[in-house]
């Protein structure tokens, strides 16, 4: 499709309309090869790069479009509500998470390596139902289920993958981190 010498990179899937990503020319579609000399293998590394990265920053972003590799640097800017996303989920249990629908739920968009979540076998795209048997489909409702969470105590989290439905344990970590940050 991209007729490319590039090897790996992630198709930008949804771009803020008029956001700095958009204002720059990337639009769906387009071949995202590197953030800040860094290669992109999956979705999730794009989400943990832009979560370390704070907005009004200068990030580097390799692509390709149109036939030919460019670099272009964005300033970041602040994330929209609707693309908000739960940092106290990547705090307590190594996982990020995005809300899609009210009647949807919330989507994992990253898992930290060596993390509750990880070990738990959790994935990216899997859908988050419940977290100890309190509905999430908000994430509102994901931070009042995940406030009383302390660490090392285990996090029970009903999850569906296609349309299989099943609860993981998630043992909680010991130590505050950011995901990607210790």
């Amino acid at each position: 499709m991209f007729r490319t010498p590039v090897v790996g990179g992630v198709l930008a899937a949804d771009v803020v309309r008029d956001g700095p990503a958009a204002r720059a020319g990337i639009h769906r579609g387009t071949l995202l090869i590197a953030l800040d000399d860094r290669i992109l293998r999956t979705p999730a590394d794009v989400d943990i790069h832009l979560a370390r990265t704070a907005p009004g920053q200068r990030v580097t972003v390799r692509l390709w479009r149109e036939g030919h590799e460019e670099t272009l640097g964005i300033v970041l800017g602040d994330e929209p509500v609707p693309f908000e996303k739960s940092m106290r989920a990547a705090r307590v249990l190594g996982l990020l998470v995005d809300g899609l629908t009210p009647e949807a739920g919330l989507v994992v968009v990253a898992v930290r390596p060596g993390t509750g979540a990880a070990d738990a076998g959790i994935w990216v795209g899997d859908i988050v139902r419940e977290i100890d048997g309190q509905v999430v489909l908000t994430l509102s409702e994901f931070e009042r289920a995940t406030q009383r969470v302390t660490p090392g105590t285990d996090v029970t989290v009903l999850l569906q993958r296609g349309p299989r439905t099943f609860y993981v344990v998630v043992t909680a970590l010991d130590a505050p981190t950011v995901l990607g940050r210790k």
